[in-house]
């Protein structure tokens, strides 16, 4: 004290371990085994030696590197996880997508079908009117037959124009 050494008394406890205290550290030094520990009476614990502190220091680091190593492990699962469930999601949207353009070929597909039903309906409505229009051409050609075969008959000729009955072919003159 007071920048003079004071020799510490040391007291053997019943264990064997010598031990003193020191009011400038306020510790108490005991030395077992051929070490020397400090005591710390405020916390009832004994401070590490310089080797424990190392070990100490090396297990915090090693710990510390495990832990590192588990955030990062589980960090990838997050990213697999996360890029798993967007491509489950993006093949699922594609197999929408597919559904989607089947869906609109099957669509295109019977509208096709449609317009092809339309057109041959058109067609067939198209020949069923030739077909009335002929026969109403061939029936108008069988009237007109038929009247010149009965003019004929009346010894009317079917080539000369009707002259109103006068039997003037002059028409007039």
């Amino acid at each position: 004290m007071d920048g003079e050494y004071q020799p510490i008394e040391l007291t053997r406890e019943p264990d064997g371990v010598l031990k003193g205290y020191s009011a400038v550290l306020d510790l108490y030094l005991c030395w077992d085994k051929e070490l020397l520990h400090f005591y710390d009476p405020a916390s009832q614990t004994y401070l590490r030696t310089v080797s424990e502190e190392r070990a100490a220091r090396r297990a915090a680091e090693s710990a510390r590197q495990s832990m590192q190593a588990e955030r990062d492990a589980v960090q990838g699962e997050l990213r697999a996880e996360r890029t798993a469930r967007i491509e489950a999601e993006l093949r699922a949207r594609e197999a929408r997508a597919a559904r989607i353009d089947a869906e609109i070929r099957e669509q295109a597909e019977q509208a096709a079908r449609i317009e092809a039903e339309i057109r041959e309906r058109a067609e067939q409505a198209a020949r069923i009117e030739a077909e009335i229009r002929e026969r109403e051409l061939e029936e108008r050609l069988r009237r007109l037959e038929d009247e010149r075969r009965r003019q004929q008959e009346s010894g009317q000729d079917p080539d000369t124009p009707d002259d109103g009955g006068n039997g003037d072919n002059n028409n007039g003159r």
